[in-house]
Formats: C-alpha cells, structure tokens, sequence
C-alpha cells in the first residue's frame, strides 16, 4: 500500500516508477486511499508563525504552545533542519524556506537565549513566550525570572504540594 503511494508519487513528479495511468485507474476504481494524512503546508504554518511574531513580538514558540501545538512544533523542526543542514546533511528546508525565515527575524539557536542570558545573534527577539496553564500568550521579558519549582523526591508529597497550588 505504502509502495503504491509512493510510486503514484514518483510518476507526478515525472521519476522513474512502476505505477502506470491503467494501475492508478483501478486502484481509483477500487476506492484506493491516496493520502492519508491531511497535512497542513509549510506556507500555512509559516503564515501562522508570521501572525505569532505580529502578536508577540518573537519568533521563539515554545514547542508546547498551548494555543497551537502543531507550530512550536513545526517551529522547532525548523530549527532541527536547519543544524542538518549545517552539518551538510539532507535536509528539507530549502534555500527559499531559510529565506523566507530570516527575512521575519527568525531566531536559529535557543543556546544561549534563556531568561536572564544575553541576546543571541539571528534577529532582533524580545522576551520568549511562556506555554502552559492558562492558555494565553504571555510575553516573558528578558529580565523576568520564571516562577521557582520545588522538586519533590518523595511522590506523595509532590501531589499534595500540587493539590495545595
């Protein structure tokens, strides 16, 4: 099934293939399921970090950004692509993706950029998002320091202590 995908995929691209117009015409007849995810683009997600930036002045989302997931994700898979292609490695972000990236401000290395650090190179951020609890998107400003976690050894004691907050 997954070889089919691939050879359909291989003939729109016009790559050698064993998948012939006769062969997708049956497996259409047959109900075959192409796709089966319904991934979002790149441009969609790109938009969405563009909006993200306009709202909260970065481009630094947390990776569990609780008002979308999907893009603090996708944002540090940027940043995953990016060190492969560095390292010379294959890598799908493309010349036009980096492109498109660093003409918004798009910060490439999170070494360095924690509360209270200077400023890394790559653009011109302000503070990082902060993700969790209420859903919102507060701005943590540079010289904010996050709220203090006690770490509890004993697991009793670590549940009543978040019961009691």
């Amino acid at each position: 099934v997954t070889d089919q995908r691939r050879q359909l995929k291989n003939m729109q691209q016009g790559k050698p293939t064993t998948m012939t117009k006769e062969r997708q015409r049956l497996l259409d007849e047959l109900g075959f399921v192409w796709q089966v995810r319904n991934r979002t683009t790149w441009d969609v997600r790109f938009q969405e970090l563009v909006r993200f930036k306009e709202v909260n002045g970065t481009t630094i989302v947390p990776q569990h950004f609780c008002d979308n997931r999907a893009l603090g994700k996708w944002v540090a898979k940027q940043r995953e692509q990016y060190k492969l292609f560095l390292k010379g490695e294959h890598s799908f972000l493309t010349p036009d993706r980096r492109e498109q990236l660093e003409s918004i401000g798009f910060i490439w290395s999170m070494k360095g950029r924690g509360v209270g650090s200077p400023r890394g190179s790559g653009g011109g951020d302000g503070g990082s998002v902060k993700s969790g609890g209420g859903g919102g998107t507060d701005v943590m400003q540079q010289d904010e320091k996050p709220p203090a976690v006690k770490q509890e050894t004993n697991p009793a004691a670590a549940v009543a202590a978040a019961v009691a907050a």
